[in-house]
């Protein structure tokens, strides 16, 4: 098959309508709430399920919709659903919570084992669907249709999940269904990586708000108090990612001001540049201070990571965050802070802050 210039254009349009969908924040209206609800129903039919006999609700957000999935499913077994303890740290979603759970199986007592209800919020994603946020697929599949216009006989029973991807996302549980709205924020960066430096990346009118800082998930506080953390917290934060988006939130002089580093060696290889930096403190570990080849959009930011207290130059530490290969024929490859070693992998290993101090070289066949 050949792809003619007239869809090749409308290819282009096709792909653009998608993207927009992905990131609309309109509020879903009465009728998009009635025929998603419809939509559902013929979901279940086309699965050869009977439809949900508790029924369908629909609920502000998607962290309201994963927590009513686990009261309710709960609830099922139990007779009662723990609503007051499992969200006794999100206190605004209560009422919403217990309202949604009253349509779904009505009066039951507010109490139960939380624990077990929270594991079940974090097992909800089984039966989640994205929906509007899950665009990429209904955009290959429906080119099928609307920009190659194939005659495929099972174009009918794509049509219910083509609607559920133009809205809000979905629970589905064998005997309830929860729909969810769209978000009423969704901010980004210039890689469209969600991002916000002053405020929730991503929120809903109920009023959940999830924060970013460049595509890494992070706690409130991290963008709207960075000032507020302090030393002992920076340096016991186990994610290099977050430690890393905390020392960008600040920036990078700030950040070290807070930790106290101290630079002890500094080098440039292969045209980046690195800083092995001092914490004081007997137990404390050392930081590498690195630049990042040119992203996408041109920016080289900066990272630091944790390293062995024992390495002595900026060389050492490079080399000893990498898995390297006994073979000396073997060829490395540096994509970000991913290695890929071209090489037997029973010959692999990793290196001790001797070895790196003795023998310092690592080149990498190309960085990106």
């Amino acid at each position: 098959m050949t792809i003619t210039d007239e869809q090749k254009a409308a290819l282009d349009q096709h792909t653009k309508k998608w993207i927009n969908n992905a990131f609309n924040t309109d509020a879903m209206t009465e009728k998009e709430v009635e025929d998603s609800k419809a939509a559902v129903l013929d979901m279940y039919q086309l699965a050869d399920l009977p439809p949900p006999e508790k029924g369908l609700v629909f609920v502000p957000s998607l962290f309201v919709g994963g927590v009513v999935y686990a009261l309710a499913h709960y609830a099922l077994e139990h007779g009662r659903a723990p609503v007051s303890k499992t969200l006794k740290n999100k206190p605004e979603h209560i009422e919403m919570a217990r309202k949604a759970l009253f349509e779904l199986v009505g009066e039951v007592p507010d109490e139960g084992d939380a624990d077990e209800c929270k594991a079940l919020v974090g097992r909800s994603k089984e039966a989640y669907n994205g929906g509007k946020d899950w665009s990429a697929s209904p955009c290959h599949l429906s080119a099928a249709f609307d920009v190659f216009d194939l005659d495929i006989p099972e174009k009918r029973n794509w049509q219910p999940y083509e609607a559920l991807a133009k809205v809000g996302g979905r629970y589905m549980h064998a005997k309830f269904a929860i729909l969810c709205d769209r978000q009423s924020a969704i901010n980004r960066d210039e890689r469209n990586m969600p991002h916000c430096a002053d405020g929730p990346a991503v929120a809903w009118r109920c009023g959940t708000e999830v924060y970013y800082w460049h595509g890494i998930k992070v706690d409130k506080r991290l963008i709207m108090d960075p000032e507020s953390f302090t030393r002992d917290e920076i340096l016991s934060e186990r994610n290099s990612e977050v430690q890393r988006a905390l020392a960008e939130r600040l920036g990078w002089d700030k950040f070290l001001e807070v930790v106290g580093g101290e630079v002890v060696d500094s080098a440039t290889i292969q045209g980046l540049e690195y800083e092995l930096l001092e914490l004081p403190g007997e137990e404390m570990p050392r930081l590498l201070k690195m630049r990042s080849p040119e992203l996408v959009d041109g920016e080289r930011p900066w990272y630091c990571e944790r390293v062995d207290r024992e390495l002595e130059t900026a060389a050492a530490a490079r080399k000893w965050q990498y898995q390297l290969s006994t073979d000396e024929s073997a060829k490395y490859y540096r994509h970000g802070d991913v290695l890929i070693c071209y090489a037997d992998p029973s010959t692999m290993y990793w290196p001790t802050a001797e070895e790196c101090n003795e023998d310092s070289e690592l080149v990498f066949e190309k960085q990106t």
